[in-house]
């Protein structure tokens, strides 16, 4: 079985020495230290990573189907790790612009977000590829998702979709699953306590200790949706 993931800056790897900064790790860096090199090395399978530094959720969306359009699936499972919810956009990583949808109404936006989730889940369904979805910093009942609409939708589909505290971000400030409320809420990446946990980098992206730790948290949710896969051959 091949994992194949698709995401922003968290499953990339992208590390800076600040927010502001303009220089990053190398690509060879990132391809390192990030997670999803390491579940590979964990679970031994194969690994494919088309996440993006700056992609929005509409790019995360398009990159998936692009890749099942575009390859045989037969043995191959996606992990999709959304961004924030409130970026319905690109960022361009060479001079931080903006490009694709944005700045339309909060209501169309929760709609939005639907779909793209909706379209990646029934595009798996009906291919009969395995799936798993996550996100990177934004919880997702904190945003008005709502997957309940149709009855037909596997929440399994989500990682502990419903339980408090189920981003990659909450996993390095050690709070996964916990009813932990952060001093400071927000949607996007940037701090949200005073000190910073020594598995994020300045930038606010996790570093390899906290790769490191999303790895070892995540793995076990990938393995059991292969043996799942697998048995019901």
């Amino acid at each position: 079985m091949k994992l194949v993931v698709f995401g922003d800056s968290f499953p990339n790897g992208l590390n800076k020495p600040s927010p502001e900064s303009p220089v990053n790790n190398s690509i060879e860096q990132q391809q390192k230290i990030n997670f999803v090199t390491r579940i590979g090395q964990l679970l031994e399978i194969e690994v494919e990573n088309y996440s993006a530094r700056g992609a929005g959720n509409p790019e995360i969306a398009y990159r998936a189907f692009d890749y099942v359009r575009n390859n045989a699936c037969t043995d191959a499972m996606l992990l999709v790790v959304w961004s924030s919810f409130n970026r319905p956009y690109t960022i361009n990583p060479l001079n931080g612009q903006r490009s694709g949808v944005f700045d339309i109404p909060d209501k169309a936006l929760e709609v939005l977000q639907d779909q793209m989730i909706y379209a990646v889940y029934g595009l798996c369904i009906e291919k009969k590829i395995p799936l798993l979805m996550t996100n990177s910093f934004c919880q997702p009942e904190k945003t008005h998702l709502e997957l309940n609409f149709l009855d037909s939708f596997d929440r399994s589909a989500y990682i502990e979709y419903g339980k408090p505290c189920n981003t990659l971000m909450d996993i390095c400030y050690g709070v996964w699953l916990q009813n932990y409320e952060y001093p400071v809420h927000t949607f996007d990446h940037n701090y949200r306590t005073q000190e910073l946990p020594d598995t994020l980098s300045p930038c606010w992206h996790p570093n390899e200790r906290g790769h490191r730790l999303i790895a070892e948290t995540l793995a076990p949710y990938i393995a059991q949706k292969i043996n799942i896969h697998y048995e019901s051959r």
